[in-house]
This record gives structure tokens, sequence and C-alpha cells, in this order.
């Protein structure tokens, strides 16, 4: 289950334990360290690609769903930005070679039903949901990158960090925003688990 941000009475303490807890979520997987330290052709980088691919670079992203839903201007900017990141993702997938491990199918199929409820996620109409979801991916977003293109794609927004303080004004709010980054890491540690599951059963 992913780690639910505190419930505290500060917005901006919870903003902050947000950020904190999506920031880390590549970065402590195992899995994603792992893939991050081998050669730039080994097989596990261009599974990587290509099942995060199949998450986030079809139209339309999380980010362009949840911002026909959530008004605040934050996410229609990153929804704006993500979609060079989504078309980049796209590019890589097509340029690596396909994976040849087994189960391809059945695992292609368990990552589609993961963006499909992913994208459920980003269409709640719970104030705040969509904003956790996309917040989440936003802050774990540079680590992701980072390993699958062996290339920084800048900092942190920081002002993802505002516009979660402006939302965060009610406890309603915070667990609504807590759900939707909770769920948002739960996918991602998820492939990153499928991901790990396929290595090992492809080593001698």
């Amino acid at each position: 289950m992913a780690s639910q941000p505190v419930q505290t009475e500060s917005p901006e303490a919870f903003a902050a334990e947000v950020v904190d807890l999506a920031v880390a979520a590549s970065r402590c997987h195992p899995h994603a360290a792992r893939v991050a330290a081998m050669i730039s052709d080994h097989p596990a980088l261009a599974e990587a690609v290509h099942f995060f691919a199949l998450l986030h670079a079809e139209r339309p992203s999380v980010a362009t769903v949840a911002a026909a839903v959530d008004p605040h201007p934050w996410v229609a900017r990153f929804a704006t930005a993500f979609e060079d990141e989504r078309n980049w993702l796209g590019r890589a997938a097509v340029k690596v070679a396909a994976p040849r491990r087994g189960d391809l199918s059945r695992h292609e199929m368990l990552v589609r039903g993961q963006r499909d409820a992913m994208l459920t996620l980003a269409r709640s109409d719970r104030a705040g949901c969509a904003l956790g979801a996309v917040a989440a991916l936003a802050c774990d977003w540079p680590a992701l990158r980072m390993v699958l293109s062996r290339a920084p794609v800048g900092d942190l927004d920081v002002s993802v960090l505002d516009a979660l303080t402006a939302a965060a004004t009610s406890p309603v709010a915070r667990r609504a925003i807590g759900f939707g980054v909770a769920q948002m890491m739960a996918v991602h540690r998820n492939l990153w688990d499928l991901l790990e599951a396929r290595q090992a059963a492809s080593l001698p």
C-alpha cells in the first residue's frame, strides 16, 4: 500500500510532506536504481522505456485528463509542459528494441489496466484527487526520466508546493489530495515491481 501523507492542520506542512514522499518514489525503488546503473543497451532499460511508454506516452496524458476537471492553473501548466515529455517517451519507445522476455502480452495488458485506472483517478470529481495524482507525477518524473534517458530533465517545479498548499485548506481536501498522491505513487511502484519480476525471471 502506498505511503499516505500525515493529516496535518497546516497546508504548508502537508504540501511539503506530499512533495517529499512523491520525490522519493522512483528514487527509492531498488529496481529503478539497478536500471539506472545498467549499460544503455541493456534489455532491462529497453523494457522500462517500453512499459513506461505504455503508461504515459499515449494521448491523453494523465495531466491533460486532470486539467479538464481541476481548475487550478498549475495543473494546466504542467499538462502543457508534460506534452514534451510524453512525446520524448514515445520516440524513445520506438528506438529501443521490443522486449523479448516472456509474458509480454499479458504484462502489457496489466500496464494498460493500470493506465485506465490512472486516468479514472485523474477524472475524479473529488476535489483535490486529480491534483494529487498530477503532483505525484510531477514530483517523481525528474528521477524517473533520469533513469529512462540517462539525462536529467531539470529540477522539480517548486510551484507544485504552492498549488498543493492552496488546495489543502481543509481535512477533506487533504484526504483527497493524499489519496491521489498515494494512488499515483502506487502505479509507478507497481510498474517497477513488474519490471523487477520480469528481470528476475530472465536470470539463469
